[in-house]
């Protein structure tokens, strides 16, 4: 597959809030859940950025993720949800039309979703410790360092084997 475009933050993350608000899931430690928080919201991301990488030598979103302290973080995803805590997110706190996400990526995000929608944010958290990326790049209480795509694709090619 070839999916050439990339989409704003926003509109990746009001697709995923979108799908997580739309159905019930039961997580790998049988919790029943029907929401999202910021730190499952953002993981979901990071997994699908690092997919598309390798798959279509494209980013998915148009911001680089940097290593905090707990995950890979898209930083203006994190302030405009910081406020949500670890509630869900509502389908109105992002305006955004996801109409335009092309039939092709819209599969593909779906497949991540049934994937990796299952798994608890600190079950995301722990996978996302588990690849390089983000060990490569933390430092403790060091903020705004950025985790290059082409590191991500890098690693990610090891496990997204076709």
């Amino acid at each position: 597959m070839d999916t050439k475009m990339t989409y704003s933050t926003k509109k990746i993350a009001k697709f995923f809030i979108e799908k997580a608000n739309s159905q019930k899931i039961e997580t790998s430690d049988g919790l029943i859940v029907e929401w999202i928080t910021n730190l499952k919201l953002q993981k979901i991301i990071y997994f699908a950025h690092a997919y598309f990488l390798v798959k279509t030598s494209s980013p998915l979103v148009d911001e680089t993720f940097q290593a905090w302290n707990l995950w890979p973080v898209l930083k203006s995803l994190y302030m405009e949800l910081k406020g949500f805590g670890d509630n869900s997110i509502s389908s109105d706190a992002i305006q955004e039309d996801i109409k335009d996400i092309s039939t092709d990526d819209v599969s593909i995000l779906d497949n991540v979703w049934t994937d990796m929608g299952k798994f608890s944010a600190f079950e995301l958290v722990r996978m996302s410790h588990d690849h390089w990326p983000w060990v490569d790049f933390y430092k403790a209480w060091v903020s705004d360092i950025e985790i290059p795509n082409d590191i991500i694709k890098e690693q990610f090619s090891k496990i997204f084997i076709d």
